[in-house]
């Protein structure tokens, strides 16, 4: 997706999970911003809701002014640019570091064997030894190295 067709995604943060989306929208909306949706976050494992919401804003040049809302339906909030992950992406199609299988046009990699072929039409079984894609070295001396 184009930069440009890309909403600006920030983090609210302050409101009760059971908060309405459809309010914070109007309210927002009366600020002048314009949503594309509102989701609520949930824990990663037990799936509760937190008191943190996703919004995502059309593409406009007032964008950065929702920083500057302190108070929202008579509650005090801030708003967060959403944090970084700091894990490095993998192919899943040629199996190389730092760019994704959407933007790859190199042949397939097999993850389990490092032949030029997609892992799907394996035939390696479970009980053989996996190598690795990138250094042909088997997984189990990978993980001695470790």
């Amino acid at each position: 997706m184009l930069k440009s067709e890309r909403p600006y995604r920030v983090v609210l943060r302050g409101l009760h999970s059971s908060e309405d989306t459809t309010e914070i929208k109007e309210i927002l909306k009366e600020n002048g911003h314009e949503v594309r949706q509102i989701v609520n976050v949930r824990h990663q494992t037990s799936k509760e809701p937190l008191p943190l919401f996703y919004v995502d804003l059309e593409p406009k040049s007032n964008n950065r002014d929702i920083f500057n809302l302190k108070y929202l339906n008579h509650m005090k909030v801030t708003f967060e640019p959403p944090y970084k992950k700091k894990e490095i992406i993998q192919c899943k199609r040629y199996q190389r570091f730092g760019h994704s299988k959407n933007q790859c046009h190199r042949p397939f990699r097999c993850v389990k064997c490092g032949e030029d072929h997609p892992t799907s039409t394996c035939k390696k079984t479970k009980d053989s030894v996996a190598t690795c894609a990138n250094c042909q070295q088997n997984t189990r001396q990978l993980q001695r190295m470790c």
